[in-house]
């Protein structure tokens, strides 16, 4: 078959696209295959459990009914030694009278009490410290009380991450499965993140964790000064102290289904895409060589995208512009979907070419949103 004599303008095209494809496959190739790893998550199963004593921190906030519909799946994990503490954030809705309820067959409930109405700047990070100096163990653990662990045998195996040697501990938190795209799409961006935080954790390069499912040891907090670096912003308790706290050998991960927690997503487009641009905002505050590698990341596949439609449109040869997308799709689809069995989100990929896209354009536009925004409001 003779190839077609490209225009100087086809060449370009062809040119640019592939340049993008060779970043996206550099990030997706030598970086976010860890989280995918059948090795590393033997390496996990090794450390099998720990029965260190451990005290899990929750905070709520006008979380009545989650905190009935979850804290007793929480107090009835199987392991040896440990306390639920949960931070009373201000709250008004009968939490505390719930709480004390529950506390009088558990004795190992720990309940602490925000004031807002004393408090100058209140918030997670306040209810976060008062619950971290309340603990009586030196290994955290932190959730919140929309969120259920995926086993009863997630603080064993969660300590065990953290008995071997580590001092901070990333895990996987998805969301729950509900009809409709916006959930579809909702559980494929937590996917997307997590393969990338895990995997560059697992490369001792740790950058992010979710406050839904990660610990630390008490002295690492006190360490880096806990939320010293970021008291003013209203968030950042699990990113920003990320940025500070890890290093090259401190992080464990954890990967197996039965250590993660299963979050509530939102239901409504607009409640979803505030909370993202709250995430997003904080990004502004991570370290510069951590916004560069993402910033890089992020470019290349919108750039990737708009010149293949560009191209698309441009060029009588069609198929040229299609199998560079496919190419691309089969290098980034094998990657993602490792990482998906790994972590039993496989059902996602029925939909990845139309997610994938949908994805890329949804992180530009509320990124460069909340880039540029001066304040968010919480």
């Amino acid at each position: 078959m003779r190839l077609p004599l490209l225009s100087p303008e086809d060449q370009w095209f062809l040119g640019a696209a592939v340049l993008f494809w060779l970043t996206m496959s550099w990030y997706y190739l030598r970086w976010f295959t860890a989280s995918g790893s059948r090795k590393r998550l033997k390496q996990e199963l090794l450390r099998s459990s720990s029965n260190a004593p451990v005290s899990v921190i929750i905070c709520a906030h006008n979380e009545l009914e989650n905190l009935k519909k979850n804290l007793p799946l929480v107090l009835a994990q199987q392991h040896h030694d440990f306390e639920v503490i949960v931070v009373d954030d201000g709250s008004w809705d009968g939490s505390a009278e719930f709480l004390r309820s529950v506390k009088a067959g558990h004795p190992n409930l720990k309940i602490c009490t925000v004031d807002r109405d004393r408090v100058r700047n209140p918030g997670k990070k306040l209810a976060l410290t008062i619950g971290i100096k309340a603990s009586s163990h030196d290994l955290l653990l932190f959730t919140d009380a929309d969120c259920v662990p995926n086993s009863l045998s997630w603080l064993s195996r969660a300590c065990a991450g953290l008995a071997s040697g580590s001092s901070l501990l990333l895990g996987f938190s998805p969301y729950k499965k509900q009809p409709g795209f916006l959930n579809l799409f909702i559980r494929f961006e937590t996917l997307i993140t997590g393969m990338q935080y895990l995997s560059m954790a697992l490369h001792g390069k740790s950058y992010m964790g979710v406050g839904r499912n990660m610990g630390y040891r008490k002295d690492l907090f006190f360490k880096v000064k806990g939320f010293a670096s970021n008291h003013h912003l209203p968030a950042g308790d699990d990113d920003l102290f990320v940025q500070d706290a890890a290093d090259a050998r401190n992080t464990a991960v954890l990967l197996h289904p039965e250590t993660h927690v299963m979050s509530e997503p939102k239901t409504r487009l607009r409640e979803w895409w505030k909370q993202k641009k709250r995430h997003l905002f904080v990004g502004k505050h991570y370290k510069s060589s951590v916004k560069r590698f993402l910033g890089l990341l992020s470019f290349s596949q919108l750039a990737f995208y708009v010149v293949l439609v560009c191209w698309l449109v441009w060029t009588a040869y069609w198929w040229l512009p299609l199998s560079v997308y496919a190419l691309w799709l089969l290098v980034r689809l094998s990657v993602v979907a490792r990482t998906a069995s790994l972590l039993q989100q496989l059902p996602l990929m029925w939909a990845y070419p139309l997610l994938d896209i949908c994805y890329v354009f949804f992180l530009s536009v509320a990124g460069l949103n909340a880039w540029f925004a001066k304040r968010i409001n919480w």
